[in-house]
């Protein structure tokens, strides 16, 4: 049975007002980085969060580039987890989101 191994990552930056700056996306799919995403709302909330933004991209690509997955209380930003084999059989296991 061939198993597919998927991991998801994000990484939401929000202002002091709680309004989405930036998003940063990514998926491992058996060990493979792909699908990387980088979003930001407005130039006028990246430059007024720049230190915040700059900071969570850090995090984002350290988080991306581990080999081992942390538990969600170590504060790894994985949305979710899943292995799905080659046949119609599927499992799920999913974490919670880090937001800052």
């Amino acid at each position: 049975m061939n198993q597919n191994k998927i991991i998801y990552y994000e990484q939401p930056v929000n202002d002091d007002g709680n309004v989405l700056v930036a998003d940063f996306t990514a998926q491992r799919n058996n060990g493979v980085v792909q699908n990387i995403a980088v979003s930001v709302n407005t130039v006028a909330g990246y430059q007024a969060n720049k230190d915040k933004v700059i900071t969570a991209f850090d995090d984002f690509l350290t988080a991306i580039q581990s080999e081992t997955v942390k538990t969600p209380d170590e504060t790894v930003p994985i949305v979710s987890e899943s292995e799905t084999n080659s046949t119609s059989d599927s499992t799920s296991d999913s974490t919670t989101a880090l937001s800052q």
